[in-house]
């Protein structure tokens, strides 16, 4: 039985060699220390505010504010902060439901593919989605992206489904619509153009069902509600609008064409396939032209609304297209590639997934560390000094002090110490205070930022990018004695 699945590479086999891929190249990053963003801290942190004072939404506006709690409404935040409430708050803690999300991902085109397609086709744009532009890194560390393009791309692909007299999927693409507008605010409106443009262009029939279409309308709007009631028990004035932003901070300067300028360069080795799909238009069936063009449609509804928007312009805000790209490419291929070397991928995928299982399983941990965060992060320096400022804080009476800039990194490795009023931001006149002082103090320092006058001070730990320093004597990178 396992041998006939193997050899005529059936459609289980085939999710499994996709999942066992995934796995094994998203997985890895959720085990080290550090980050490559300053927002996986910021979200990351922001969660275990929460889980740590108890709390959906802290009524301190102080706290609102230090922390940016209103950038983005805060849904993905509460799970997160229920992971850590289960397992400890922890770097894995923190990464493991964008990776569980980016998985998931990777098989939900395979499904939609394989349904409308061939499993062949959603093979190819699995893989396709797994090497597209920043998925794998994003989807081990602690982001809003791919929340949002899971609950935004489960939603177009249950309209789609629903379209197809399966009319009461409606509703549960609308519940997908509002956890993405829960996710990341306006991004979350994307499913509404998709979908629409499809049923307008495929099955004009569903509008009839009007009363499946006001279910999918409604659905989000229940959530709102709902979002709206717990926050605002903690803070009257607050409401889910509290949260919505369509402005970014500048500068506004880049110009309409920044976007399409991204698209061109970091999506360069995706665009041909998905340019060729269009070359075997005639070959697909109704649906199958209708779910091609409505891809297109995706990506404009994407691209066009970033580019005219009076907002700061990044290149990763392009990333809901990738899996109406991954979908084009993989019609593509599906048609390009023969038989005997689409089962060349997939044995392929298999043999690679097993190598990288074998490589990560068997290699020490602090060399594995190595071997997939090449680069040593800023922000790994944070977790290598924890020792050290656990042993500080344990042995001297608070304040820690700390740079501006530190507080989301420091109050995700010392969460609870930060509750307890045991960090404080830095003072104008801290420098001269600690100089004065008969009581031990400590500042924790970005060397590259801080202009400060350290004479007189001794440094606690040095590293390549932090210092901690001390109006006391101590022994150097060991901890501290006085």
């Amino acid at each position: 039985m396992l041998v006939s699945h193997f050899r005529s590479c059936s459609i289980s086999f085939l999710a499994i060699i996709l999942l066992a891929l995934s796995v094994v190249v998203i997985f890895p990053f959720t085990w080290t220390d550090g980050s490559v963003r300053i927002d996986h801290y910021a979200y990351s942190s922001q969660a275990a505010l929460l889980a740590t004072q108890g709390v959906f939404y802290p009524p301190d506006p102080k706290l609102q504010n230090d922390f940016g709690l209103k950038d983005h409404p805060l849904l993905f935040r509460w799970m997160v902060a229920g992971v850590y409430k289960i397992f400890g708050i922890s770097e894995y803690t923190s990464k493991v439901l964008s990776s569980i999300m980016g998985c998931s991902l990777i098989l939900m085109i395979f499904a939609f593919g394989t349904y409308f397609f061939s499993k062949w086709m959603g093979f190819l744009s699995g893989l396709f989605l797994l090497i597209s532009p920043r998925f794998m890194i994003y989807s081990s560390l602690c982001l809003l992206d791919i929340p949002l393009i899971f609950f935004t791309t489960a939603a177009i692909f249950l309209g789609i489904w629903a379209a197809h007299r399966h009319y009461k999927l409606f509703y549960l693409s609308g519940t997908c619509i509002g956890l993405a507008l829960l996710t990341k605010g306006p991004f979350g409106l994307l499913p509404f153009a998709v979908i629409g443009f499809y049923v307008l262009l495929y099955n004009r029939q569903s509008l009839k069902s009007s009363h499946f279409w006001t279910g999918m309308c409604l659905m989000p709007f229940l959530l709102i509600c709902t979002y709206t009631l717990i926050v605002s028990s903690y803070d009257p004035n607050t409401s889910f609008f509290s949260f919505w932003r369509t402005k970014g901070s500048g500068p506004y300067n880049d110009g309409p064409l920044f976007y399409l300028n991204v698209l061109l360069k970091r999506y360069m080795y995706l665009l041909p396939f998905a340019a060729i799909s269009f070359y075997f238009y005639k070959k697909q069936s109704a649906t199958q032209k209708s779910i091609l063009i409505t891809s297109v449609v995706w990506c404009a509804a994407v691209l066009l609304p970033l580019s005219i928007a009076e907002s700061k312009k990044q290149g990763y805000y392009l990333f809901p297209l990738n899996p109406a790209l991954a979908l084009m490419c993989g019609i593509a291929c599906d048609y390009l590639l023969k038989e005997s070397l689409k089962k060349i991928f997939g044995y392929g995928s298999l043999v690679v997934s097993l190598g990288l299982a074998f490589i990560f399983s068997c290699t020490p941990f602090t060399l594995f560390k190595s071997k997939v965060l090449r680069d040593q992060s800023h922000f790994k320096q944070y977790a290598d000094l924890k020792w050290t400022v656990q042993k500080i804080i344990s042995q001297s009476p608070p304040p820690f002090y700390y740079e501006r800039g530190m507080r989301y990194v420091l109050n995700f490795h010392f969460s609870k110490e930060y509750k307890d009023g045991k960090f404080q931001d830095i003072t104008d006149d801290l420098l001269t205070t600690m100089k004065q002082s008969s009581d031990p103090q400590f500042l924790l320092i970005n060397k590259q930022s801080f202009h400060g006058d350290l004479a007189k001070l001794f440094i606690v730990h040095e590293m390549r990018d932090l210092m901690i320093v001390s109006n006391k004597a101590y022994e150097k990178n060991i901890g501290v004695g006085f």
